[in-house]
């Protein structure tokens, strides 16, 4: 068992020496792994908590950094736009 409390969304570090999991207080956690002589799984250290974030989250190879979507602290007027097939446009003004 990696948590007592519970988790989502498991991600592993590249060496297999760490699992990244999500907490029910959306909260990420990470746990030392070890398989040599035999499995052994440290006790989850929560790194940093993101309230509302998604399951959908990455983690750098090493570990280093995360990636999360997290609703925005601000008023939800923002709004964001894509272009596509800029160059093309970029070439009808010339």
């Amino acid at each position: 068992m990696v948590s007592k409390s519970g988790g989502t969304a498991p991600r592993w570090r590249a060496d297999g020496k760490e699992l990244f999991f999500i907490r029910p207080e959306s909260a990420i956690a990470s746990v030392p792994v070890s398989v040599h002589p035999v499995l052994s799984v440290g006790s989850p250290t929560t790194l940093f908590h993101a309230p509302g974030m998604a399951t959908d989250w990455g983690v750098a190879a090493d570990g280093s950094r995360f990636l999360v979507m997290a609703p925005e602290a601000r008023t939800p007027s923002t709004s964001l736009s894509l272009i596509f097939n800029w160059q093309e446009t970029l070439d009808h003004q010339r």
